[in-house]
């Protein structure tokens, strides 16, 4: 956008956003791109400040949505992205601040974009912006880059952001579901993501994932301790009404918790991320969640059995039940670990073996203890995950 995006600037009148929502083709290699995307943006850090940004943005986005289908910008930006992403995995210093910062003010754009239209269209025109002028694969492309950003690139304070978007915009796909009403099965998008050509990286993926709730790493100095994470307070809120079944107006979802947004956002996006993948049913066989229930602990050096082999990573299952303990008390968490006791025989076997099971115990107990604080589906797994180590020998 050329500028610093400050709370009052307005976005709708301003040149570039203009002729990035305008009629006219702008091509991949268009020098507008570099200014374009050389903006400084300090996202919302309330609810209300996202609702106010969004509010800004309404025009442009209205403009965008009429004039996508002649210039394609939403397909050239996203190919200045696969560009982009090609040479961030095959860098061998992923320090470069200038780089970085315009690839993740290109992911930026694109997911914003990308929201407003699975709001405001149905799914089959949301691809059609997305393929317009474009090869026909641009999607499963954008979706197979964003899957080797989260697994190729390293962390660190340069690309921290980075990777919080890619995994902000699969799950802004994934969200799809809540505003088409269709079945998840039924969807061309979720057909992508659980059966697209990245899929052989799915165990790897969940790995990453896994590793990033396990590492709960906070966002880099300078960026404040809630920069950018409530822009998708809702967007999560949404997916996790889904995966547990309840209603908003009816009960107060505490989970996933405001504060881990804002204090270690990467891990907790991961989390919900490798919820959402678990839980769809798309297919008989669901890759993630294969991966998911026969991971192995790194510290374990038993051999890998063969039959398993294609699906099978390795975790270190100390640093994961540590982590557990910390979040027991928050739902998404809880969640995680019910599929893991109830799925994954050699997480449960770890689990049961170890000698402070107390510091998992006490928070769970204190959710019971505190039920009219807590929500049903909360309390439910919790009294589950005690009948399931009550129903072992070894459990006191």
């Amino acid at each position: 956008m050329g500028t610093a995006v400050s709370r009052n600037l307005d976005i709708s009148s301003n040149e570039y956003c203009l002729k990035f929502a305008g009629k006219e083709t702008i091509i991949p290699n268009d020098p507008f791109w570099n200014r374009f995307l050389a903006f400084n943006i300090t996202p919302p850090t309330t609810t209300n400040d996202q609702l106010a940004l969004e509010s800004r943005l309404e025009p442009i986005c209205q403009e965008f949505l009429k004039n996508n289908l002649h210039s394609g910008n939403l397909g050239s930006i996203i190919h200045l992205f696969l560009i982009k992403s090609t040479e961030l995995l095959s860098a061998t210093n992923t320090d470069a601040r200038l780089f970085n910062w315009q690839l993740f003010n290109t992911l930026f754009t694109i997911r914003c974009a990308l929201k407003f239209l699975s709001e405001t269209t149905t799914e089959e025109q949301l691809i059609e912006h997305i393929e317009f002028k474009g090869s026909g694969n641009t999607f499963e492309s954008f979706v197979g880059a964003l899957v080797g950003i989260i697994v190729d690139v390293p962390i660190n304070n340069q690309t921290y952001l980075i990777h919080l978007e890619a995994v902000t915009c699969l799950l802004v796909f994934l969200s799809i579901q809540i505003h088409s009403g269709r079945r998840s099965d039924q969807s061309n998008v979720y057909r992508v993501i659980m059966k697209g050509k990245h899929v052989i990286h799915a165990p790897v993926l969940i790995r990453s994932l896994l590793t990033n709730f396990i590492n709960q790493e906070k966002l880099p100095p300078g960026y404040g301790g809630g920069h950018g994470h409530s822009i998708v307070l809702g967007l999560a809120s949404d997916l996790w009404s889904i995966l547990t079944f309840s209603r908003k107006s009816s009960e107060e979802l505490t989970v996933p918790d405001q504060n881990d947004f804002q204090l270690t956002p990467l891990a907790t996006q991961s989390l919900l991320l490798i919820l959402v993948l678990v839980h769809h049913w798309t297919t008989q066989s669901n890759p993630y969640r294969s991966s998911l229930f026969s991971c192995l602990n790194s510290l374990d050096n038993s051999p890998v059995p063969p039959s398993n082999a294609s699906s099978l990573f390795k975790v270190d299952f100390n640093a994961l039940y540590l982590t557990l303990c910390k979040k027991a008390s928050g739902d998404a968490a809880t969640l995680l670990l019910y599929l893991l006791l109830h799925r994954n025989s050699t997480f449960k076997r770890h689990l049961l073996s170890r000698m402070d099971l107390e510091q998992l115990i006490i928070p769970i107990l204190k959710t019971l203890y505190n039920a009219p604080n807590s929500n049903s589906h909360h309390i439910y797994m919790s009294l589950i995950i005690l009948l399931i180590l009550s129903e072992d020998d070894s459990f006191k």
